[in-house]
């Protein structure tokens, strides 16, 4: 007799968002988050870079998939800052295909946005994965 077990894995989106996606805010503003597998993440956003440097910030992310729409976390650590409290920044996010998803990105103040629905158009952005990211 012959037992076998199988087990299924269930494709979520924390498997696709690891490497780097780009696209172009409703605003003009070119939009890059590149999520590693370290959990750590770079966002360029217009003039805006936000990157870890060695010694003085670490940026991290966490994802929060137990919540429709989906939350990404951007945790910002500055090492050089009186605060030793870190920075977080909100966004949500939807795969819209595997290659695809839209973000809307909250602000310092504002923990994340509530819905696709609430947030302005200009403030939500298309974002398609590069090719032989990961």
């Amino acid at each position: 007799m012959i037992v076998s077990s199988c087990s299924s894995t269930k494709l979520s989106p924390v498997n696709i968002l690891p490497g780097k996606w780009e696209g172009v805010s409703k605003k003009g503003k070119i939009v890059v988050l590149e999520f590693k597998t370290n959990q750590e993440v770079v966002l360029i956003h217009g003039q805006l870079k936000l990157k870890s440097t060695k010694g003085k910030r670490k940026v991290m992310y966490e994802l929060d998939q137990s919540v429709s729409p989906n939350r990404i976390k951007l945790i910002i650590h500055q090492y050089n800052s009186l605060s030793t409290k870190p920075k977080t920044l909100g966004m949500i996010y939807k795969v819209l295909a595997p290659d695809t998803i839209l973000i809307a990105i909250g602000n310092i103040a504002e923990e994340y946005p509530k819905s696709f629905e609430k947030v302005s158009p200009k403030d939500k952005t298309i974002l398609v994965k590069q090719v032989g990211t990961q």
